[in-house]
């Protein structure tokens, strides 16, 4: 039986008793039951089993421990120190959350959570030096890392990183961490990353869909939630709602920002995550157990000409830069201005748009087409991944109080990061809460997406091809095919050789 992670009737009842009349950007990529691969959707009628379930009441399975003030260190990034770093009641509440977490866990075990912070954004190199000098010298220095997903690849496929099966006490199929991603990221019986609700950026990035309910009743367009719980939410129902919406509202001719659209997107990271929400893997498990490339398909070209179907109209309007980065603080003026039907975003989106007088909803991506057996969604790869040096000093102590921060960050942080999403207006009324689970139960990574960087950055082909208007699939593949089997071939190498 599947173990549903929903949060509908814990939403109701906190909209029920919201004083806001009327995604988490990240911060994401949500669980199921990690033995049961399949969300159980049917296209024929996608729908969220919702139990009465009062988090708090879900235990741990942890031993008792006294490790009589020891420090436990986290190295974390500085860009997003909202994850652990609360060094005092504040009366925000994610930052009391945070600090009520750790406060919980460090008396549990009688620890001193040390917390240090350093840049770690993409293209910065202070944070992977860190990680690299001090497992290259063999120093203890980290109990924990929380990394950049995309930078977190080339230390674990050189051997920094320990198998997280093999330490004691994760508890990978409980329900605070990511089920799929632990499916997806497994190979020869390693994972040497994981996520869950530990990290708020995997909330706060995970893509998901908004809509204006204003435009959509002005267009008369047939109900939303019904269409997406009907399994008809494609990218030919997206082209279809779209198209029937634009205006050149400043009548000068020209389509620009200031008119009026059916669909309001970002050129960059969205335009990845239809490789995850459509199904077309990079890679895939051959018999041997290993990876092999596989994005080669006819798949893969079908979901490219919908996208350029969507993208390539007078209906769509893609150089919003304010919705690229999960993290960004921009308003989507096209959006709140009631000036576009759709909208691709992070669910933390939502807490750009608390001035926003219109309602709106939130739905997953949309599948390929009907055919598919679920929605599924991504986390952007800024989501921060846990990691264990293998010069950690007690593996065991870091098995033990990482296992109790994520279990805590369930039963107390992840609600209250709902109760902000409702305040922001992100899901104020009972379908969107069903949505969000339904997201959320979806969520999964891409072997192949999230190895892309050794891999000749295959993940953005898709990407570039649509910013190009071009539909030669194929011969943007061939460019890339040799260089992305070279790299799977390290890949592969290490997760077989690593001993770790």
């Amino acid at each position: 039986m599947k173990k549903t992670r929903s949060l509908s009737i814990l939403l109701a009842i906190l909209m029920l008793s919201s004083t806001v009349c009327g995604t988490v950007s990240c911060g994401s990529e949500d669980n199921p039951n990690p033995t049961d691969s399949t969300p159980p959707q049917s296209t024929d009628s996608i729908s969220v089993e919702s139990v009465e379930t009062d988090r708090s009441q879900i235990k741990d399975e942890l031993p008792v421990k006294d490790y009589n003030g020891e420090d436990f260190t986290i190295l974390y990034r500085d860009e997003w120190s909202y994850e652990f770093l609360a060094e005092e009641q504040n009366g925000d509440i994610i930052n009391d959350a945070i600090y009520a977490r750790n406060s919980v866990v460090a008396e549990r075990f009688n620890i001193n959570i040390n917390l240090i912070g350093l840049p770690g954004t993409y293209n910065s190199n202070t944070f992977m030096t860190a990680v690299n000098n001090s497992v290259a010298a063999g120093d203890s220095d980290y109990d924990l890392i929380t990394g950049y997903q995309a930078n977190m690849i080339t230390p674990a496929m050189e051997g920094y990183f320990m198998n997280i099966y093999d330490i004691p006490y994760i508890n990978t199929e409980a329900p605070w961490w990511s089920e799929m991603c632990n499916d997806s990221l497994t190979v020869n019986g390693k994972l040497y990353m994981t996520t869950g609700d530990i990290a708020l950026t995997l909330w706060d990035n995970m893509y998901v869909f908004y809509f204006n309910k204003k435009l959509a009743d002005e267009y008369q367009i047939p109900n939303i939630y019904d269409i997406v719980n009907d399994g008809k939410w494609t990218l030919d129902k997206l082209y279809e709602l779209s198209s029937t919406v634009s205006s050149d509202l400043n009548g000068n001719t020209i389509y620009d920002e200031n008119d009026l659209y059916g669909f309001l997107t970002s050129p960059q990271n969205h335009m990845r995550a239809y490789m995850v929400s459509c199904e077309t893997p990079i890679t895939k498990l051959n018999s041997q157990g290993l990876m092999e490339a596989c994005l080669n398909t006819e798949r893969t070209q079908t979901m490219l000409d919908k996208l350029l179907r969507i993208h390539w109209t007078d209906s769509c309007w893609m150089k919003n830069a304010a919705l690229d980065q999960p993290n960004s603080t921009q308003e989507p003026v096209i959006f709140t201005s009631d000036r576009a039907l759709f909208m691709s975003g992070y669910l933390g989106t939502a807490s750009n748009m608390r001035d926003m007088n219109t309602d709106f909803g939130i739905i997953p991506y949309p599948m390929l087409d009907e055919n598919q057996d679920g929605y599924r969604t991504t986390s952007h790869n800024s989501v921060s991944m846990m990691c264990f040096p293998v010069t950690v000093s007690d593996s065991e102590m870091s098995g033990i109080i990482t296992e109790a921060l994520c279990a805590e960050s369930y039963r107390n942080v992840i609600p209250k990061y709902y109760d902000i999403a409702l305040k922001a207006k992100g899901a104020r009324d009972d379908e969107s809460a069903e949505m969000i689970d339904l997201i959320r139960d979806g969520l999964t990574f891409d072997f192949g997406w999230v190895h892309s960087v050794p891999m000749d950055s295959i993940g953005i082909i898709i990407q570039d091809l649509i910013n190009n208007n071009s539909t030669n699939f194929a011969s943007a593949w061939a460019t890339k095919e040799a260089a992305v089997n070279n790299g799977l071939k390290k890949i592969n190498e290490a997760y077989v050789n690593n001993v770790n």
